[in-house]
């Protein structure tokens, strides 16, 4: 299960996607997907810091995709959030060594558990912001 954080960023990116190219006010956001204004200020500018989001300030200001939204996969943004979609490190990272990898023997758990993290990348690389469309805003929302 995702964090509150990131299941709000998503719910947030996902009303922007459906915004198009315009700005929308963060409060109209909060508002609109039930979400705390003070908490949805520090998403909103943690999505600003990490390049998914463009803010302008003023009158017609607010917050709109950086990136099109048929441009962007869910895989992108979860990496982009730091959210840790991998079972273990090795499978994340070829590069690191889970605890099992440790000991002289090899690791057992990777290749079980690899098959299915494989699919599961896949399957959230295929996933575009512009195709969760109304599917998505009851599975973040419980």
């Amino acid at each position: 299960m995702f964090p509150r954080r990131v299941r709000y960023a998503l719910l947030a990116l996902q009303h922007l996607a459906k915004m198009g190219d315009g700005y929308c006010a963060a409060h109209r956001i909060a508002d609109d997907e039930g979400i705390s204004h003070r908490f949805l200020d520090l998403i909103l500018g943690e999505l600003r810091q990490l390049g998914l989001v463009e803010s302008l300030r003023g009158l017609r200001g607010g917050y709109r995709l950086a990136t099109a939204a048929a441009e962007l996969t869910l895989f992108d943004i979860l990496i982009a959030l730091k959210v840790q979609i991998a079972p273990l490190p090795c499978l994340a990272d070829p590069r690191e060594r889970c605890s099992e990898c440790q000991g002289a023997s090899p690791c057992t758990l990777r290749p079980a558990l690899e098959p299915g993290f494989v699919a599961y990348r896949a399957e959230l690389s295929a996933l575009r912001l512009a195709d969760l469309g109304h599917t998505l805003a009851p599975a973040l929302s419980g």
